[in-house]
C-alpha cells in the first residue's frame, strides 16, 4: 500500500494512520510491532526536528538552527537554556559564569540567588558571599574587613592635627584657626588652635 505525506501504512488493517503533529513523513518505530507508534523522518514547515520528533520550538537543553530547522543540543551538558554561543540557565546545583555552567563561582564572584548567575563582588572585596555584591568575606590589599565591609586603610588611619579626611580619603588642611576639624571652613572646627573658643551648638568658632 502506498504511503502518503503525514500518514504511514498500517499493514494489519491495510489502512494509513496519521503521523504525530508537525510531522510531514514518518514510519513505524518498529516494523514488527505497529502499536509502538511512529518516528518522524521530516517535519512540516514551521516545525523544528529534534531526533525523531517535530517541535514548534526547541525543547530545553537545545537551541534552534533556523537555516536547517533542527534543534541542536547545548554544548554544556549542565545547561538548560542556551544558544550556539553560550548558556543562559543551568540545571539545579550549577550557576552561569561567563556563558558556562559551574558548580562554584570563581574568587571575586558570588551567586545571585535570583538570576543564579555568578556576579562580580565589589572591587574592594577579594571574596564575597552575597546576597549583595558588597557583602565581603575578605578584602583586597589596602583594605580592612569590618562588619562585612572592606574599608580603605587610608580612611582608618587618623589624620595629623590641623588636618581632616576628605571624601576622597585624603588628609586635607583645616582652617588655620582649628586644631582639629571635620571640614575646611572656620565653622568646621572641632577644637581650636587658640586659647579662646566660643562653642556654637556642637561646633566651635575660633
Amino acid at each position: 500500500m502506498e504511503e502518503i505525506e503525514s500518514e504511514v501504512a498500517e499493514p494489519e488493517y491495510e489502512d494509513c494512520i496519521p503521523c504525530e503533529q508537525g510531522c510531514k513523513k514518518c514510519q513505524h518505530k518498529d516494523a514488527r510491532v505497529h502499536q509502538q507508534g511512529t518516528v518522524c523522518l521530516s517535519c512540516e514547515e514551521g516545525y523544528y526536528k529534534y531526533n525523531t520528533d517535530c517541535h514548534r520550538s526547541c525543547p530545553d537543553r537545545t537551541y534552534s538552527l533556523n537555516d536547517s530547522m533542527i534543534c541542536a543540543g547545548c554544548v554544556d551538558s549542565h545547561c538548560a537554556n542556551c544558544d550556539q554561543d553560550q548558556c543562559y540557565w543551568c540545571e539545579d546545583g550549577f550557576y552561569v559564569f561567563d556563558g558556562d555552567c559551574v558548580e562554584h563561582c570563581s574568587e571575586g564572584y558570588f551567586v545571585d540567588e535570583e538570576s543564579e548567575d555568578c556576579e562580580p563582588c565589589h572591587r574592594a572585596c577579594r571574596t564575597c558571599g552575597g546576597p549583595k555584591y558588597n557583602d565581603c568575606d575578605s578584602c583586597e590589599d589596602g583594605f580592612t574587613l569590618e562588619d562585612g565591609e572592606c574599608l580603605d586603610n587610608r580612611r582608618l588611619a587618623s589624620c595629623p592635627d590641623k588636618h581632616f579626611r576628605n571624601s576622597d580619603g585624603d588628609c586635607e588642611h583645616c582652617h588655620p584657626s582649628c586644631k582639629t576639624c571635620s571640614g575646611p571652613g572656620k565653622g568646621d572646627c572641632n577644637t581650636c588652635d587658640l586659647v579662646l573658643c566660643v562653642p556654637l551648638s556642637i561646633w566651635y568658632i575660633c
